[in-house]
């Protein structure tokens, strides 16, 4: 039987089957945390756990990344402020391995466009690089 880490308004985080339901809880703690911190009103936890997305990425998998932490970071892209410019330096080249390799590059350049797009030059000068690194 697996147990879920669930974030309102976010991803839910799913242990695999053979872990018990104590080791479950206390792996699946942080990343449920870093998750919540990126909905989080403080600038400070935000930054903090964007900078953490491999983490959040590696416990989600592959398939959920793609599906459902890239929409939901797309999402805060379009909403927020100028906080998610480390947004841009974190999805890039190297973030492809949680996607599930090159071939799924395509799926960061959603958010990588919405970022792109920015007033803020920050925003827009993170964005073109990493969308530089995805396409060599």
């Amino acid at each position: 039987m697996t147990t879920s880490v669930v974030v309102p308004g976010a991803v839910d985080v799913a242990p695999t089957v053979s872990e018990s339901r104590g080791e479950a809880s206390a792996a699946l703690y942080p990343i449920a945390l870093l998750i919540d911190e990126l909905r989080s009103e403080d600038v400070d936890l935000r930054v903090n756990a964007m900078n953490q997305l491999d983490h959040i990425a590696c416990a989600l998998g592959p398939v959920r990344t793609r599906e459902e932490l890239l929409p939901f970071l797309t999402e805060l892209v379009v909403v927020e402020g100028t906080w998610v410019v480390s947004f841009g330096k974190v999805l890039n080249a190297d973030f492809m391995q949680w996607l599930g390799g090159a071939q799924y590059g395509q799926c960061l350049l959603r958010p990588l466009e919405e970022l792109a797009n920015s007033d803020d030059e920050p925003r827009r000068e993170e964005a073109v690089k990493s969308l530089i690194s995805i396409a060599k």
